[in-house]
């Protein structure tokens, strides 16, 4: 076997430091020179998953539990990219292989977790975690910071915040780690009503902003011109099934998504990059992409969604919020789609995305200021879509929506061509798999708790209620004025 390279130990440390991208290209060397390191192979898988690569990170998870079938870190990884690509089953099986040879593998045991928060089993994953998390000494973070995104009673919480402060004070714990312990905790101390001490912990931005954390409008707007939409070649035959749910992070794109997939004739495939990587690898393209490659591409999208979803269903549901910015493309390469834009408050847009932990991408998120601008950037994107294209573009507001429901999801049904169900109006009771950061939101029955939850910090957030002002998205009384 030839030694390991350089790239090998660089590969892992990227990884640990949220370095996705250059993660993925050491590995990637490392494997043209150990083609059987099924180490690297997982570092691959796992690197590729969190760039939103399911389809890619795949063969090497497989890879990697074939050549090390008895190692749980690899069964976990295996576990979490068929979760990712929806094969729950499968995922299930390869995590209780690794936790059938070490029952208190704390990675096995968080992604076991995942899974059971996403089709709605917040008991079971209490029950597999509790024991556990109680009995540690010292504490692992992978099973603390799992039970604390499902502790709901108050003694559950208080053993979840105390294992969190204990990590907290703990030297050595990998920043990528910590950043997801300060989330957590910082989340419990909001429930608390402690405001002050809960956004000390939130994360913020190393200055200087790093490049590419933020998305231009006006960079968007002179790139996606009628004329340069017009130079990609339109596929032929209207396909009316896909549907795009888009708009900012935490603005309702997972309510939308869970109403519509309620609906017997519809079924959500959750957040699909195909599409906005389409949108960039053309946009970087000397030449536009020939109509024959448009179609092979149109093809296996609308298979990838059907395979996602689980079924196919006269509506497909992708989700992915910044497909806002893809809006162009999907007019020539998806004749026949119809776009769902969720609008929200950006202030309490901006104070939920703080809150919630996206893993080092969407980095603006780590910043007030920068995510104000992002849904200024968002907003103008989906307006400049509706002046240069042809796409058929319905708002929902979730303020309106959560206040007043059964009109305003008559109205999305009724947009999207589909004969009324009363069960759209129970998204809550829908036997659905929801991968996202509102995986526990969309449990309950509509409600509008999250509705001016920015006024409990409104001191904290003055910097980007003054930048949403400047933009011209509040106006002098404090309105949002969309």
């Amino acid at each position: 076997m030839r030694p390991p390279t350089p790239d090998h130990a660089h590969a892992a440390q990227s990884f640990a430091r949220g370095q996705y991208e250059k993660a993925t290209a050491h590995a990637q060397a490392a494997l043209r020179v150990t083609p059987g390191d099924a180490y690297m192979h997982m570092v691959l898988a796992m690197a590729l998953e969190r760039r939103g690569r399911e389809d890619a990170a795949l063969p090497h998870a497989e890879q990697a539990a074939a050549l090390q079938p008895r190692d749980p870190r690899v069964l976990g990884v295996l576990g979490m990219v068929l979760y990712r690509v929806r094969r729950f089953d499968e995922a299930l099986a390869a995590i209780d292989r690794a936790l059938a040879i070490d029952p208190r593998d704390a990675q096995a045991l968080n992604r076991k977790t995942d899974i059971f928060i996403a089709q709605g089993r917040a008991a079971d994953a209490i029950e597999l975690l509790r024991p556990v998390v109680a009995s540690q000494d010292p504490p692992e973070p992978g099973s603390v910071l799992a039970f604390a995104r499902v502790a709901k009673s108050d003694g559950d919480r208080a053993l979840a915040q105390a294992r969190l402060e204990t990590l907290l004070a703990r030297p050595g714990i990998a920043p990528v780690t910590q950043t997801a312990i300060r989330h957590r905790l910082a989340d419990i101390y909001d429930r608390l009503d402690r405001q002050a001490d809960a956004w000390k912990l939130l994360p913020r931005l190393t200055p200087p902003v790093p490049l590419g954390v933020l998305h231009d409008s006006n960079t968007l707007r002179s790139r996606g011109t009628r004329a340069a939409i017009e130079r990609i070649p339109p596929a032929n035959d209207p396909d009316e099934r896909p549907v795009l749910v888009v708009g900012m992070p935490r603005s309702g794109t997972s309510l939308v998504e869970q109403i519509i997939g309620a609906h017997p004739d519809a079924a959500g495939a959750g957040e699909v990059t195909t599409l906005l990587r389409l949108a960039h690898d053309v946009e970087r393209s000397p030449s536009p992409p020939r109509a024959e490659g448009l179609a092979k591409w149109r093809s296996a999208y609308m298979e990838q969604l059907q395979t996602l979803a689980g079924r196919n269903a006269d509506r497909l549901v992708d989700k992915l919020p910044l497909n806002a910015l893809a809006i162009g493309m999907a007019a020539r390469a998806l004749p026949g789609v119809r776009v769902v834009y969720c609008l929200r408050d950006p202030r309490d847009v901006c104070l939920s995305c703080l809150f919630k932990n996206f893993d080092n991408r969407n980095r603006y998120t780590l910043d007030p200021v920068l995510c104000a601008r992002e849904f200024n950037a968002v907003h103008h994107a989906m307006l400049h879509w509706q002046s240069v294209t042809d796409v058929p573009i319905h708002t929902v507001r979730h303020e309106d929506l959560v206040a007043d429901p059964e009109p305003h999801i008559r109205a999305l049904i009724g947009f999207l061509g589909l004969p009324w169900d009363d069960r759209c109006l129970r998204p809550h009771e829908a036997q659905t798999t929801v991968q996202t950061a509102s995986s526990e939101q969309v449990r309950s029955p509509i409600n509008a708790k999250g509705v001016g939850r920015w006024k409990r910090y409104e001191t904290q957030l003055a910097p980007p209620i003054d930048e949403l002002t400047r933009l011209g998205l509040l106006d002098d009384a404090g309105v949002f004025t969309p």
